[in-house]
C-alpha cells in the first residue's frame, strides 16, 4: 500500500529537485517535498510566491502508524510554521490507517496558499503611508523574523545521562523551553537522551544554569535532586545548512537508524558523526 502511494507522488511531483525518498536501516522512509505556493488563481497570482520544505518520516509501520512531520520555511514566522505543522499532524491523525501522504500534501500547499494571502495582507496593512516601504527584520540564516522579536541565532546539543521522575522532568524542560522561547527537540532513542535548542544565546545559557542548578529529578533514594550529568556535546551559530525548528517536540525513537535520519533531516549531521555516535550510551552499545 505505500509502495504504491510514494508511486503515485513520485509520477505527480517529478519536477529537478522537487522530490526525494530515502530509506532507512529499519525500512523507514523518509519523504521531502519542495512545496510553493504559486497559483493560477486571479486572486494570488499576483502575489510573491512562499516556498517550504516538508518532511515526511514514514515508520516501517506506516499507514497503521502515523509520519512525523516536519515543515521549514525561510520565508514563515515561527508561529506560522508552528501552526501549520498542527494542522497537517492533525490530518495524519485522522487518516491513521489508510494512505494519507497526498492529503497531507495537499492541505500542505493549500494551507501554504492562505499563509501567503494573509502575509501579503499584513504587509500592506505594516507598509507606511509615506517613504520607503518597512522591511521585515531578519534573523541570521535568512529566516524572517516572528511578531516576538526574539531571534534563533545559537543551537545546542545536550546529552543527559538518564531520568528517573521522567514525566516530571519532561514537564519541566517544556515549561523552561517556553518561558525561553526556544525551540528544538528533546529526544529519547533506547537509554540515550538528547535535547537540541535553538534560539538567542542568552536564552540558551540560561537554559544550561536552570537545568543544572535545579531540582529536576529524583535521587535513588527519592529526594529531589539537581542535574549533575548534563553534557554539554556542541554549541554554536545557527548557520544556513541547519533546518530551523518551529517548535519543541518530544521524540521517542527506536533505533539507531531513526535517530540518525532526524541529525541528516535537521541538517546537523555533523553533530551526529562527530558527538552522538560515540556516547557510551549509544543505542546497541
Amino acid at each position: 500500500m505505500a509502495e504504491e502511494e510514494l508511486e503515485a507522488i513520485q509520477a505527480i511531483y517529478c519536477r529537478p529537485g522537487e522530490l526525494s525518498v530515502s530509506q532507512g536501516l529499519d525500512e523507514s522512509r523518509q519523504v521531502t517535498l519542495q512545496l510553493s505556493s504559486e497559483s493560477d488563481s486571479d486572486d494570488v497570482g499576483r502575489l510573491p510566491s512562499l516556498t517550504a520544505e516538508l518532511r515526511l518520516l514514514l515508520p516501517a509501520s506506516y499507514p497503521a502508524a502515523v509520519p512525523t512531520i516536519s515543515v521549514f520555511s525561510d520565508h514563515l514566522t515561527r508561529n506560522d510554521l508552528s501552526q501549520l505543522r498542527t494542522t497537517l499532524c492533525q490530518c495524519a491523525e485522522q487518516n491513521l490507517g489508510q494512505p494519507a501522504l497526498m492529503d497531507i500534501i495537499s492541505l500542505a500547499t493549500e494551507e501554504l496558499l492562505k499563509l501567503r494571502a494573509a502575509n501579503h495582507s499584513r504587509e500592506s496593512k505594516d507598509t507606511p503611508s509615506v517613504g520607503n516601504k518597512a522591511s521585515p527584520q531578519t534573523v541570521p540564516g535568512g529566516e524572517s523574523g516572528d511578531p516576538s522579536g526574539t531571534s534563533c541565532d545559537r543551537v545546542v546539543l545536550l546529552h543527559l545521562d538518564h531520568m528517573r521522575a521522567k514525566a516530571q522532568y519532561v514537564k519541566l524542560i517544556r515549561k523552561w523551553v517556553a518561558d525561553l522561547s526556544l525551540t528544538g527537540r528533546l529526544i529519547f532513542c533506547q537509554r540515550l537522551i538528547l535535547i537540541v535548542l535553538q534560539g538567542e544565546s542568552a536564552s540558551i545559557k540560561e537554559y544550561i544554569v536552570r537545568q543544572r542548578t535545579s531540582n529536576v529529578d529524583v535521587d535513588s533514594r527519592g529526594h529531589p535532586c539537581k542535574e549533575r550529568m548534563l553534557s554539554v556535546l556542541w554549541e554554536g551559530p545557527v548557520d544556513r545548512t541547519h533546518s530551523r525548528f518551529a517548535d519543541f517536540e518530544v521524540s521517542e525513537l527506536g533505533a539507531p537508524e531513526e535517530l540518525k535520519a532526524f541529525f541528516r533531516s535537521s541538517g546537523i549531521g555533523d553533530l551526529y558523526d562527530n558527538h552522538v555516535e560515540s556516547l557510551r550510551h549509544f543505542p546497541g552499545k
